[in-house]
């Protein structure tokens, strides 16, 4: 089964990815964390499973995304991984240090976009399809 790791402090983005993740036609294994202190824990922790995505909020309380991506630079368990990122912010600044830190396998999503675009960027990086027409 694919493992999906969720990585947002909002309760209520997590939920919602759950919800977007039944969307698909092969249940996945999901692992919530609420921070990217947490994120860098679990990728260097060779005991945990290496998720087949990363789902991963960009501002974060008391570690970004952005800043999770940089401390895992060079980390043979990332590379390994698909990441969406997800973030309300329009700043190219953004951006660019996602891009900057970020492992070969990333996708820069807006929150903005609709919950068919982001339900479709998951199931095109699992290679899973759709359960049902959106």
């Amino acid at each position: 089964m694919p493992i999906v790791l969720i990585v947002d402090d909002m309760e209520s983005d997590r939920l919602l990815i759950r919800l977007w993740l039944e969307k698909l036609s092969q249940p996945v294994e999901t692992i919530e964390l609420t921070d990217g202190r947490d994120f860098v824990a679990w990728m260097e922790n060779p005991q945990n499973p290496v998720p087949d995505l990363v789902i991963l909020d960009l501002k974060m309380q008391r570690m970004s995304g952005a800043e999770a991506l940089a401390k895992l630079s060079g980390n043979t368990r990332l590379a390994k991984t698909k990441v969406v990122v997800r973030t309300e912010s329009d700043q190219q600044s953004d951006k660019d240090s996602v891009y900057q830190a970020g492992p070969e396998h990333l996708i820069y999503a807006q929150k903005r976009p609709t919950s068919r675009d982001i339900i479709e960027i998951m199931s095109d990086a699992l290679s899973i399809p759709l359960r049902t027409q959106l």
